[in-house]
């Protein structure tokens, strides 16, 4: 019999109905594993399981997936993934999500840079062979 308060219950049967599929019950295990007050956070086991709901179509699993990505919390930050799980949660209009990705900013790569200054280094010289030219006198 669980008791009101008693978390470690708690998350003993939601882990049962997660392990059967749950998508409900697989957000509040992640949920718990990153935000649980009277357990250890474990955010790796936490993004395993809130993925595998962000993946079901869960919203708001969909949204704290690309937090803890976008965060590095406990796993690799990664940029993308993140971007891609809050696209997913404002397709569904979430709330923070849409708010989110206004002012998410993704951080530019060196080859990024390099490929901008080829095509401008391109461009301006091919507008230069382009042009005849013009000899000023003095």
């Amino acid at each position: 019999m669980l008791k009101l308060g008693d978390e470690h219950s708690a998350q003993v049967w939601f882990r049962r109905a997660a392990n059967q599929g749950e998508k409900a019950a697989k957000f509040y295990v992640g949920y718990l594993y990153a935000f649980g007050e009277h357990i250890t956070h474990q955010y790796d086991k936490a993004l395993n399981y809130l993925q595998d709901a962000a993946e079901d179509g869960d919203a708001d699993a969909q949204f704290l997936t690309a937090w803890l990505y976008e965060g590095g919390l406990g796993i690799s930050k990664d940029m993308k993934k993140a971007r891609k799980w809050y696209q997913q949660a404002a397709k569904q209009k979430h709330p923070f999500t849409v708010q989110r990705l206004d002012t998410f900013i993704e951080p530019i790569s060196w080859e990024l840079i390099i490929s901008f200054l080829a095509v401008d280094l391109l461009l301006l010289s091919l507008i230069h062979i382009s042009e005849p030219t013009r000899l000023r006198r003095i």
